[in-house]
């Protein structure tokens, strides 16, 4: 907002945290986007603070050293452990 509620603010920005599927196109996404920007002002941009194009799903294998640490480390407490996909949970606590 502005000063006030009933005030329209000459310039907004707002920072958007967007985290897709590791099976999402990041040019589907870009394209819906566009789409939206379409419908608005010719002032309105986008500018990316950070863009990774590609975001691969962590191997949860014997190719990762890091995962084998874990895993062995969390089989050699005796933990029962299964591995879950959390979508959409990436910040969750």
């Amino acid at each position: 907002g502005g000063l006030a509620t009933n005030v329209i603010p000459s310039r907004m920005s707002m920072v958007i945290d967007v985290r897709l599927s590791v099976a999402e196109k990041i040019s589907d996404f870009l394209a819906l986007v566009d789409s939206w920007l379409s419908h608005l002002s010719s002032k309105t941009t986008i500018e990316f603070i950070r863009r990774v194009e590609t975001s691969v799903a962590t191997a949860v294998d014997d190719s990762n050293p890091y995962w084998v640490a874990l895993r062995d480390t969390i089989q050699d407490m005796c933990v029962v452990f299964y591995i879950i996909t959390n979508i959409g949970g990436v910040l969750s606590k």
